[in-house]
């Protein structure tokens, strides 16, 4: 069995391992947002299913699978597994066929290492980081555009052989952007880089280059059109100016029940969600969205007005904090390996010779990580899967610069020993990883999502019912496997542990007027029921309470 089959096992093993051990859970509150689009597109709501700030590629898989399969309950997130495993299936056979468009172009019969000691250590950088920094259990459409942007760099090294190569291109670039909206801006690289790339005359180069340019917009204009109309301007995402606003010039609140708190940014916001209750300070966000949870579905609509205000303190911030980033998770074991190769071969040379394609491998992925480095202060909470796919191709870069003769055997040596320290530096998260997921496949993974749809309906408490959370997590599995409405939304908990009954008698009141059926709390430091109208929704776990509205009131 030779190296690449069992790389190939191992990462499929590994990548099924997660999606196995998450498959009663969803991420993130992200997670539930992409499923919600995807049932308003089946249910034909295409006004919901329009999202300027959510790409919308990977909620047209899931809305194809739920045609396909028609899931229901905890089906839907077993579903939604197995789709993530499929679409990292893709992505690892794309960046096969970018090793092996790359390689083809190498004389390996004359140089050290051989291509399939190159493409092993590829692939061992592809699983490092890929299910290390991302993995299959994440319910985002990051995955699905590492594939497209690995299928565009094929063809960007392809693109000098005719005007079909140009146009694929442009199609996987198209696909890029309908799944992440950074690729847009990306794709320019790859559209100057197929320009120059090319050796014939420049008519020849700019009408290659137009056959990608206008693929790609056949492909992205048509959402670019409807995401403007809904609103009100020309863009082509929301996502970018928010995410600035946030994590940037923090000129705008992350945290939607922030917004009657910081009296700073609460004037700029043209869509206010109703104060419902003063004590514990509660949102309500049922119009005029109905979702499982319209407080983050709409991002663009509650935050319509913010502004950004530039901080060049708060921009050197975000940088530095996002070179740290890069530098913890990939530099500097790239950087500790070549130290190590300079060590060994400290009595010779050893030629790095960048050629053409290594720039096509490396630059778009440069633009890449400085976008984001400018845009959004990587340092943050989940930040770590957008950018597995550009480190890849950096490292894939970095493997395909290095030229030794045959006859420097000993250097040829010593590069691969260098290179699988370098791996083993790179994996050492995805060791972590695979720890934790060995442990939670021997304690095994409950159902928690269905139990507490069970603990609901046991109380009254129907599927489809509104619900207002308390919830600093967001963890709403449950939502979507009982259908609920999470329309309001409270993180005062400082109020509600001081004062117990009072804003418990507040929260029924107002739950009540506005038609919410159940109050649910998820709070691990939450170690004892706020009083006792408040049940466990678990005996066994004391930090899940639920208050169902009616049954209390009618008492």
């Amino acid at each position: 069995m030779n190296r690449q089959v069992i790389l190939i096992v191992f990462a499929i093993l590994w990548a099924g391992l997660q999606a196995w051990n998450h498959r009663f859970e969803l991420y993130n509150d992200d997670a539930i947002e992409y499923i919600d689009i995807a049932k308003s597109l089946v249910n034909g709501n295409f006004a919901l299913a329009i999202n300027p700030y959510w790409s919308p590629l990977y909620s047209w898989l899931i809305a194809l699978s739920e045609v396909i399969f028609h899931p229901k309950g905890i089906a839907q997130i077993v579903l939604l597994k197995l789709l993530n495993l499929s679409i990292f299936i893709f992505t690892f056979c794309s960046f096969i066929r970018l090793v092996k468009v790359t390689l083809s172009r190498r004389q390996s019969d004359e140089m050290l290492p051989s291509n399939e000691m190159i493409q092993a250590l590829a692939l061992g950088g592809f699983i490092a980081l890929t299910l290390g920094m991302g993995g299959t259990h994440i319910d985002t459409p990051d995955m699905l555009s590492y594939g497209l942007l690995y299928l565009a760099s094929a063809e960007l090294l392809l693109a000098p052989t005719g005007l079909l190569a140009n146009a694929r291109m442009g199609f996987w670039l198209g696909l890029g952007y309908l799944t992440k909206a950074i690729i847009l801006p990306v794709s320019c690289v790859f559209f100057v880089l197929a320009f120059f790339r090319n050796k014939a005359n420049a008519s020849v180069r700019l009408k290659s280059t137009l056959v990608a340019i206008l693929t790609m917009l056949a492909v992205a204009i048509p959402h670019m059109m409807a995401i403007s109309k809904q609103t009100g301007k020309l863009t082509f995402s929301e996502a970018g100016g928010l995410n600035y606003a946030w994590y940037v010039s923090r000129s705008a609140d992350f945290l939607l029940p922030n917004f009657t708190l910081n009296k700073e940014h609460i004037g700029q916001y043209k869509h206010l969600p109703e104060v419902m209750i003063e004590k514990p300070r509660t949102l309500l966000f049922d119009k005029p969205f109905d979702s499982s949870f319209a407080a983050w579905l709409a991002p663009h609509y509650w935050f319509d007005g913010y502004v950004i205000k530039f901080s060049a303190w708060n921009q050197f911030i975000a940088i530095l904090a996002s070179v740290f980033f890069f530098a913890r998770y990939f530099y500097l074991p790239v950087f500790l390996g070549l130290c190590l190769l300079m060590v060994l071969n400290r009595s010779c040379n050893l030629a790095f010779k960048p050629k053409a394609q290594v720039l096509e491998l490396a630059l778009p992925s440069v633009v890449a990580l400085g976008l984001y480095s400018v845009a959004l202060n990587c340092n943050t909470l989940y930040s770590s899967r957008y950018f597995c796919a550009y480190f890849v191709l950096l490292y894939f870069a970095l493997l395909t610069s290095v030229s030794i003769s045959k006859t420097q055997t000993k250097q040829g040596k010593n590069f691969v020993i260098a290179q699988l320290v370098t791996l083993a530096l790179l994996f050492v998260p995805g060791v972590f990883n695979i720890i934790e997921n060995l442990e939670c496949l021997a304690k095994g993974n409950k159902n928690q999502a269905q139990a507490i749809c069970k603990r609901l309906s046991a109380l009254g408490i129907r599927d489809g019912a509104r619900i207002m959370l308390v919830d600093p997590v967001r963890k709403l599995a449950f939502a979507v496997v009982g259908n609920y409405k999470v329309v309001a939304e409270s993180r005062d908990f400082e109020s509600l542990r001081n004062d117990p009954k009072q804003c418990t008698d507040q929260m029924l009141d107002r739950c009540a007027k506005n038609k919410i059926e159940a109050i649910y709390i998820d709070n691990s430091e939450m170690k004892a029921a706020p009083d006792d109208r408040w049940k466990a929704v678990f005996d066994q776990e004391q930090s899940l309470y639920v208050i169902p509205v009616r049954l209390v009131q009618s008492k």
